[in-house]
């Protein structure tokens, strides 16, 4: 095995069943050890670590964030112990975190500072794992109701991996023992996101000016085939924009104010599957284009050329509408629930666009919204508590 690490990071989506296994010897961490994990997580809750014992054995080793924070448990068979961090990890950001035992004393240090420590209790100070799989990220779909009962936050991480060594030898990971929902290169940019309830909004403009032509791209991931995407109108005409999830078809809808165009897709398979996908609609003049993943995939005009550009001058709203705002009756869907990256937005048509139709575009950035509710940030979880 090596001693210095072979890796190239690798990630995982937060998909139910997202792991990495290796072998583990009950040799290698039974009296002691020291586990050293490099990652970046966009989730506040994930299981990074976890190897047990038989179905006899009440012995345990695990690595979670929790609510942002990292918890380091274990119980050698007479009661666990808990060893929490005092700072949060969950923005998307590479931490070094070691978490270390010898015999019942354990050890967790982040980033070189964070120091943490904890004492198992009772009178064993062996862990006795047997031979068994560490897993890495997460746990398998068919886990035991024991496992479950160990760790308090099963679900697999969203995030990368960049490297995990045991007593200094590295584990490589494109030498696993078994594995699922592995990506071969990690996602960038999880500082640009945010998880939305299904009940809020964010204002993202206080004044949004659409005019003849707009273009408007973010990415999402859900299980919620309904969900208002973005949604600005104006108070008193019919003027509006809106793009919405509406039973699993995406929906563009704008009024210049001669009677709403509405520019629908209906993709052949599911696009609320729990993966990224990418919406990227344009306006212009009369014509409006859905593009889904790169792809163009649907165009309408308005045959009515009295009015070309949509009059708004109202806010832009994303992931829902505030309750005390009156929507159009092109709306369809209440707020979205999911995962939402920063938005993209052109307002004036640029020379030499890309292939794609789109020019250059400037960040509508979640963290910097007008106001927000319903809101977490520097996080994607698709498991919403009401």
């Amino acid at each position: 095995p090596p001693s210095v690490n072979p890796n190239i990071s690798v990630g995982l989506t937060g998909m139910p069943g997202g792991f990495l296994g290796f072998e583990l010897y009950e040799q290698q961490v039974v009296d002691s050890f020291e586990f050293v994990l490099e990652f970046s997580a966009a989730s506040s809750d994930a299981l990074l670590l976890y190897a047990e014992g038989s179905v006899y054995d009440n012995d345990f080793v695990a690595l979670e964030l929790r609510g942002g924070y990292l918890l380091f448990t274990f119980d050698l068979g007479t009661g666990r112990v808990a060893i929490a961090s005092q700072g949060t990890y969950d923005d998307g950001q590479q931490h070094k975190v070691v978490i270390s035992r010898v015999l019942s004393d354990g050890q967790m240090v982040v980033d070189g500072s964070d120091t943490s420590n904890g004492t198992s209790p009772g009178r064993f100070t062996l862990l006795n794992t047997h031979d068994t799989i560490l897993y890495l990220g997460g746990l398998p779909s068919q886990t035991s109701q024991t496992s479950l009962y160990f760790v308090h936050v099963p679900q697999s991480a969203f995030g990368c991996f960049h490297s995990l060594s045991l007593n200094s030898v590295y584990y490589n990971f494109s030498d696993t023992l078994v594995s699922n929902g592995v990506q071969d290169v990690c996602l960038d940019g999880y500082i640009n996101l945010g998880t939305l309830s299904g009940t809020g909004y964010v204002e993202m403009l206080s004044s949004y000016r659409a005019g003849t032509y707009l273009a408007l791209k973010t990415d999402f991931r859900t299980l919620n085939c309904t969900g208002v995407l973005f949604y600005s109108a104006h108070l008193f005409y019919s003027d509006h924009v809106l793009l919405e999830l509406s039973r699993g078809n995406v929906r563009f809808v704008f009024d210049n104010g001669g009677g709403p165009t509405e520019v629908v897709y209906s993709p052949n398979s599911t696009l609320c599957d729990g993966q990224w996908h990418s919406v990227y609609v344009v306006k212009s003049g009369l014509r409006g284009e859905v593009w889904v993943d790169s792809v163009l995939r649907a165009y309408e005009e308005n045959p009515v050329r009295i009015f070309v550009s949509v009059d708004i001058n109202a806010p832009l709203y994303v992931g829902g509408i505030p309750a005390d705002v009156f929507p159009k009756h092109t709306v369809t869907a209440g707020g979205f629930a999911g995962c939402l990256r920063d938005l993209e937005m052109t307002e004036e048509e640029e020379e030499g666009e890309r292939e794609d139709g789109r020019g250059m575009a400037e960040s509508l950035v979640l963290s910097q919204a007008v106001e927000s509710s319903g809101l977490s940030l520097h996080t994607c979880s698709l498991y919403i508590s009401s």
